[in-house]
């Protein structure tokens, strides 16, 4: 006979309180958003801008990421955006109260300029501490996100992330910094161009990669397109039919990486204009459909399947070098991932014992049953939440209890 214990879950979860594994994020944009970066690679020159159309999105994407980041329940003190020249981007068109403002309650987005340095100093942090910083050592139970924009380069073979200043960063050494941060997991986000050949330097069991290119492509602007899939039998692109990719705030149009826009839409279920569907001339698509076990999250490749569909620059990866966005999961751990809660128990049937760490939530039915053995046990620390009416269940030989 199994018993119901929701009462014993709302116990145990005071001790994960007490200490708390966290979630922590680097947010990186290596160029100013009103600058050109116009050298062979970088995002002015693949994406055909001028003095008069400047590369405003890198202020768009970054700000937009924070603020996802804070309604996920991130810290501020834990999301580290290092931005051009370390300071927010206040062009002539961003108006006081209106969208990309960062609110009064903050002094600024931007923490340090995104220099070689700072870029060091914070992912060295994060791996030892850096209590003049005010950089905590992560532990093994708690969470980061890492995201990158700006321009990517090849140089002498190595697939390389520009920085501030003319400052750069190879695959080999940004992994080498990445690596050495002891947490539960990692989720890495990559927009500028080239960035697919960070991937097999950075791949790892507890980490899951989302790049918007392959390592020997351009990544772009949104084109405000949408094709309707492939046509049968061949790599041509389908009909298409114009999307609603822009948003338009006191009259000024704010632009978007494609690969960031779908990264967003799907990670938020939320448009930066705050619709709730993806609108194209064809159909609307309602950014629920992301969540497709029903869990009412985005797990990290949820969004990557997302991605795959609607990123229109992909459709027309076989005729020229565009996005095609690529992946890693070698841990198999991207469906249980999200940004919400860093391990998701959605509909889970438990035929071992398990050990619960970090910020995890349960989703629908947990059952642990059919014999002894099946215990559970909350490691001290961690955060559980119980979402969506989950039920837990525990055979009358298992147990359910804290370190």
């Amino acid at each position: 006979m199994s018993n119901k214990i929701l009462v014993l879950i709302v116990l145990i979860l005071s001790f994960g309180i007490l200490t708390g594994a966290e979630k922590y994020a680097v947010l990186i944009t290596g160029d100013y958003a009103d600058d050109q970066g116009n050298f062979n690679g970088s995002w002015a020159v693949a994406n055909g801008l001028s003095a008069q159309n400047p590369m405003e999105e890198f202020w768009h994407d970054t700000f937009l990421m924070w603020e996802m980041l804070l309604e996920k329940g991130y810290d501020n003190d834990n999301i580290y955006v290092l931005f051009a020249d370390g300071t927010d981007f206040q062009g002539d068109y961003i108006l006081e109260g209106q969208r990309y403002v960062v609110p009064e309650d903050y002094d600024s987005m931007t923490d340090y300029s995104a220099s070689l340095a700072n870029v060091e100093m914070v992912l060295e942090g994060l791996a030892d501490g850096n209590v003049q910083q005010g950089i905590p050592q992560l532990q093994d139970d708690d969470f980061l996100t890492i995201w990158t924009f700006g321009h990517g380069e090849i140089i002498n073979y190595q697939h390389c992330l520009d920085l501030y200043n003319c400052d750069i960063i190879s695959d080999d050494d940004f992994s080498d910094l990445v690596s050495q941060i002891n947490c539960m997991k990692k989720v890495i986000f990559m927009q500028q161009s080239n960035s697919g050949g960070f991937i097999p330097e950075l791949e790892a069991e507890d980490t899951i990669i989302l790049t918007s290119t392959k390592g020997n492509m351009y990544a772009f602007r949104e084109d405000a397109i949408y094709y309707d899939g492939i046509t049968p039998g061949t790599t041509t692109p389908g009909t298409q039919y114009t999307a609603d990719e822009r948003d338009v705030w006191a009259g000024h149009t704010y632009r978007h990486g494609e690969f960031n826009l779908h990264l967003l839409n799907s990670l938020k279920m939320e448009t930066p204009d705050y619709n709730d569907h993806y609108e194209t001339s064809f159909t609307n698509f309602p950014l629920t459909d992301v969540d497709v076990n029903g869990d009412e999250l985005t797990s990290i490749e949820e969004a990557k399947n997302w991605i795959s569909e609607f990123d229109s620059r992909q459709a027309l990866q076989p005729s020229g070098h565009y996005d095609n966005p690529q992946w890693s999961d070698e841990g198999e751990i991207g469906e249980v991932t999200s940004l919400d809660y860093p391990t998701i128990y959605h509909n889970t049937w438990l035929t071992s014992e398990l050990t619960i760490k970090g910020i995890s939530c349960i989703s629908g039915y947990f059952w642990a049953g059919g014999g002894a053995g099946y215990d559970v046990t909350l490691q001290e620390g961690s955060e559980l939440y119980l979402i969506n009416d989950a039920e837990v269940w525990i055979s009358h030989n298992g147990s359910f209890g804290a370190t």
